[in-house]
């Protein structure tokens, strides 16, 4: 029997079902997984209307999801498409109803059979046909054994913690909250700095995670900053990652385990008495280790301070670090473009347990300073 792969085709997009790929023209489209599931749902049941609870059924099956969490996903749709949701040519928006997918949609079936490969005639011609497929399944088979069980551990993506802002208020089975100033606004989870050193503080459950595979945080950020009253400014944020340990984790402690991205305008200078420079005016993104600070000079010569990354301020940006925590190597990629690797050292804890958390923060002297984030993912 022939195997069939679901394609669908619709203005100048390319949708393929089973390859979880989106192409216009010949350019792909990346969608987040579930947004690609709901594009998905809609396709499939054009013209039809859908409402939230067909929607999350389908797609969320028995997990409870808020209808917000759907009108953040129909956003990002509309957006890579392209659409207009009050002029729409692919996402209609059925009031009091729910969605529909109005742009005509062809269905392409492509078939794979034997017969690709080459005429079936008889038992040698099968074995001609098919003798690719039992070498490459020895090599497989000899790769595994030779890498031993880490290799198809190695190639599964599961998440381990993950947000996407969608209820009322931050989730306390997923975040603690240190200070006033963290809040939802329109599905997204804002921190700010609404006074001097009065600065939002977001820290993560403690996850698992496998000390021998890679870590990816996926987010979507806006990170802002304001000019102090002496047109000077004075900010700095982080976002990372810091261990479980059998200590007490107090401010102290944790800025010499903490390490990720800092994001740092500080456009200020001092020096010791004897006249070597304390701190120094920086601007940019950063990767560090051990708490390390960019504005902090002595941080550069200890080797805490990555080379300068190119920043992106005041615009919502896709961010994604890759962390591996056996060798240390932190890669940061903004929009999919990777930005910098850096040794941010191996991940190591005094417990027979492997955990983490993420910590979230701006911090400044002046007023408005806001780290703003849509979703975070985190897999392995």
């Amino acid at each position: 029997m022939p195997k069939a792969h679901k394609i669908y085709r619709f203005a100048d997009f390319t949708l393929n079902a089973t390859r979880r790929t989106l192409f216009q023209n010949d350019v792909e489209i990346r969608l987040r997984d579930r947004a690609f599931e709901v594009l998905v749902f809609l396709v499939e049941e054009a013209p039809s209307v859908r409402s939230f609870d067909d929607i999350i059924k389908g797609v969320w099956g028995e997990t409870h999801v808020s209808n917000n969490s759907v009108e953040k996903i129909i956003t990002e749709l509309r957006n890579a498409l392209g659409d207009d949701k009050n002029d729409p040519r692919f996402i209609k928006t059925n009031r009091g109803r729910g969605y529909s997918f109005v742009c005509d949609v062809h269905e392409v079936q492509q078939e794979t059979s034997a017969s690709v490969y080459g005429k079936v005639a008889g038992p040698r011609s099968k074995f001609k046909s098919f003798a690719p497929y039992f070498i490459l399944a020895i090599f497989v088979v000899g790769l595994s054994l030779w890498k031993g069980a880490d290799l198809l551990a190695s190639r599964t993506t599961n998440p381990i913690f993950e947000d996407d802002f969608s209820g009322a208020e931050i989730d306390p089975n997923r975040w603690t909250i240190r200070g006033k100033t963290v809040k939802i606004e329109n599905g997204m989870a804002k921190l700010v700095v609404e006074a001097t050193d009065n600065s939002g503080r977001l820290l993560s459950n403690y996850f698992s995670f496998d000390p021998r595979k890679s870590i990816t945080i996926k987010s979507r950020l806006k990170v802002a900053y304001s000019q102090s009253l002496k047109d000077k400014v004075y900010f700095h944020g982080y976002f990372g990652l810091s261990p479980k340990t059998s200590r007490v984790i107090e401010d102290e402690i944790r800025s010499t385990i903490w390490f990720g991205v800092h994001y740092t305008n500080y456009d200020y200078e001092s020096k010791y008495l004897n006249g070597n420079t304390k701190e120094q005016k920086t601007e940019g993104f950063f990767l560090v280790k051990n708490g390390g600070s960019p504005f902090t000079a002595i941080d550069y010569a200890s080797g805490k301070i990555s080379p300068r990354i190119e920043p992106v301020w005041d615009k919502w940006f896709d961010q994604k670090i890759v962390y591996d925590p056996s060798s240390g190597s932190m890669r940061l990629f903004i929009n999919d473009e990777l930005r910098q690797e850096f040794n941010v050292g191996k991940c190591s804890t005094d417990l027979p347990e492997h955990k983490l958390r993420l910590e979230i923060n701006p911090e400044g002297w002046w007023l408005y300073h806001s780290i703003e984030i849509d979703y975070i993912q985190v897999t392995q």
